[in-house]
């Protein structure tokens, strides 16, 4: 047996002496919180068998930020990201207000823009899209992962598991291999 911190020490030694004959998969966070747990766990089942490693890293959200309801997970950078093709249309940042609702049935976070102005050069342009002023878009969904909501997708995985996990600040690295 192993703990997280050996693998932490000296991951390649210990990961090819445990892991060597098998495959492992890297799982990133930002792919792992676009997919609903059941399609997390559908995916995982198809592709590892029996001694395959499997290496998640992920953002967790915390109980404060979970009782926040205007938790700003985003900047400036990444709501303009999002704009973009309104921006190209004529739009402006200021001609939207945005809020963040976390929709706690779901573990999902969603970025909400109210469209407050529509720039009057771009009226002609918009005569039969229905864009309105008072409009709200939805222009972002992330699933939000507790710790303990992590850990009990990865045991799903498989009847047996074998996971080792470390939180640190608002991330959580976990190995799991399947095992026979």
């Amino acid at each position: 047996q192993h703990n997280f911190h050996d693998l932490a020490k000296n991951p390649y030694s210990l990961l090819k002496d445990i892991f060597c004959e098998n495959r492992m998969f890297l799982f990133t966070g930002m792919t792992y919180g676009n997919f609903e747990p059941e399609q997390t766990i559908a995916l995982l089942k198809s592709l590892l068998s029996p001694n395959d490693l499997l290496i998640v890293d992920v953002q967790l959200i915390t109980t404060d930020k979970l009782q926040n309801p205007n938790w700003p997970i985003y900047n400036t950078n990444k709501i303009a990201f999002h704009l973009k093709p309104l921006f190209d249309l004529g739009f402006s940042e200021e001609d939207f207000d945005v809020s963040y609702r976390y929709n706690k049935e779901n573990h999902r976070t969603e970025e909400i823009l109210a469209i407050k102005n529509i720039p009057k050069s771009i009226i002609p342009n918009l005569k039969n899209t229905g864009i309105e002023k008072g409009d709200r878009l939805r222009t972002f969904m992330a699933r939000q992962i507790t710790p303990e909501l992590f850990i009990s997708e990865l045991r799903g995985i498989a009847e047996k598991t074998e996971i080792f996990y470390e939180v640190k600040d608002d991330c959580c690295t976990a190995f799991c291999r399947v095992l026979k």
